[in-house]
């Protein structure tokens, strides 16, 4: 991972992983627990047992959907989610177009990647 993330979403990404991690659940890169180790601010206090009381930070959506699409998605999810994600910038080129040339305002880019990628349709 050589993007930058904020270091608050690399400490809920880290306490994440690393749960899922050490319950066997995943399985993941050192280079990923590195990343996360070294860019996280351990001060900012995150804690799984309130985690469905909270929104998650953007960054650390980000990280996680990347962790799933490298590390858990199948070959068949994988590639529903790429092709998910050129449709979804296609749109998102268009729907840029058509607001600097019009004004009107369109759905966030946030909401239309939560509802692609986090759908509850199957394969």
């Amino acid at each position: 991972m050589d993007e930058r993330y904020d270091k608050n979403a690399c400490q809920e990404a880290y306490v994440i992983v690393n749960f899922l991690v050490e319950n066997g659940e995943i399985v993941v890169s050192q280079d990923l627990i590195e990343f996360l180790e070294n860019n996280r601010n351990t001060e900012y206090k995150f804690d799984l047992n309130d985690i469905n009381n909270r929104e998650l930070l953007l960054d650390t959506e980000k990280i996680l959907a990347k962790v799933y699409i490298e590390c858990i998605a199948t070959k068949s999810e994988k590639a529903k989610i790429i092709k998910s994600l050129k449709t979804l910038h296609k749109t998102i080129l268009k729907e840029d177009y058509v607001e600097k040339n019009t004004g009107l305002s369109v759905l966030r880019f946030r909401d239309k990647l939560k509802q692609r990628l986090f759908s509850t349709s199957k394969d």
